[in-house]
């Protein structure tokens, strides 16, 4: 029986740009090499590859706040409401050695146009439960999702 009602929707959730600075094989969507800028991003996954949403998740531990600022705004400018969303979020890592090192990466991914940076070299979100914490107090737990990568 076919569901009704309900739209299919294509995206890449994992594309970074910034991780050049360490690889320069740093995939872009759909693992296209990079480096890329965030437009260049959005572009592509848009016009060249026919998604509906991409997400730039750049490791939590290469951004400053200004980087993330800029990727917020480079979302907020290229989503097209009904055509087009460009999800701001980040890859919440791991600290070598560190408290967050035993849960692996989380892709965050932003419901709306804001949110906040919470790096796992931070000890107030430093491990899962932590993170989930402190995501539950500062947007709501129905404005984000955590995505396990490299579990």
């Amino acid at each position: 029986m076919a569901a009704t009602g309900l739209d299919l929707y294509w995206g890449d959730l994992h594309c970074h740009v910034r991780e050049w600075r360490r690889d320069r094989f740093s995939s872009g969507p759909l693992g296209a090499p990079g480096p890329w800028t965030l437009d260049e991003v959005y572009d592509f996954g848009q016009r060249e590859s026919g998604l509906d949403f991409v997400a730039v998740t750049d490791h939590d531990v290469h951004l400053d706040a200004g980087e993330w600022e800029e990727t917020i705004e480079a979302a907020s400018r290229r989503t097209q409401p009904g055509r087009f969303v460009a999800f701001p979020g980040y890859e919440w890592s791991h600290v070598s050695g560190g408290p967050s090192a035993q849960f692996g990466h989380r892709n965050v991914i932003y419901r709306d146009l804001e949110g906040p940076l919470l790096s796992c070299a931070d000890p107030g979100s430093d491990t899962a439960p932590k993170l989930w914490r402190a995501l539950r107090e500062q947007v709501g737990s129905d404005r984000v999702v955590v995505i396990p990568h490299h579990p």
